[in-house]
């Protein structure tokens, strides 16, 4: 991938000069004296150098927003992931469009199930597995009941 500025730079350190001095030796005429063309020169060498510095200083602060853009979609899916165990998809859904909103619905009649699991230790062992195990443990047996 050949880029613009490195033509630049080939037209200010070659073929500028060149010509010039192509010029000067052929036709013996002097359109610009050696030292004008020699501040020329440096002037356009300054303003090549403050491009390639602008334009290093633009594409290292695209690369950091794409970076920063990756990082924010990890920790979105992330959370998505973990608020997925512990509540429906649609009330997740709920939360991430509409921040500021309670999301609560009136339910006329309610049952309430107290469920006691004999020996979950030795199901799920608490010192050996991870809380995401246990959730999900207990979402299938739920999930089996309903």
């Amino acid at each position: 991938h050949f880029e613009h500025i490195h033509l630049v730079w080939f037209w200010v350190l070659g073929v500028l000069p060149g010509w010039a001095m192509l010029d000067q030796w052929m036709t013996e005429c002097k359109v610009f004296p050696k030292p004008e063309m020699w501040w020329r020169l440096c002037l356009l060498i300054i303003a090549q150098v403050i491009a390639c510095i602008k334009k290093y200083t633009l594409e290292k602060s695209r690369r950091l927003k794409f970076l920063q853009s990756l990082q924010e979609k990890s920790a979105s899916k992330k959370m998505y992931s973990i608020l997925s165990l512990m509540m429906p998809n649609h009330v997740i859904s709920t939360m991430v469009r509409e921040k500021d909103k309670v999301i609560a619905q009136e339910i006329d009649k309610v049952s309430i199930l107290f469920v006691l699991i004999t020996d979950i230790e030795r199901l799920v062992p608490p010192e050996s597995s991870p809380p995401c195990d246990l959730l999900k443990f207990l979402n299938d047996q739920f999930t089996q009941l309903d």
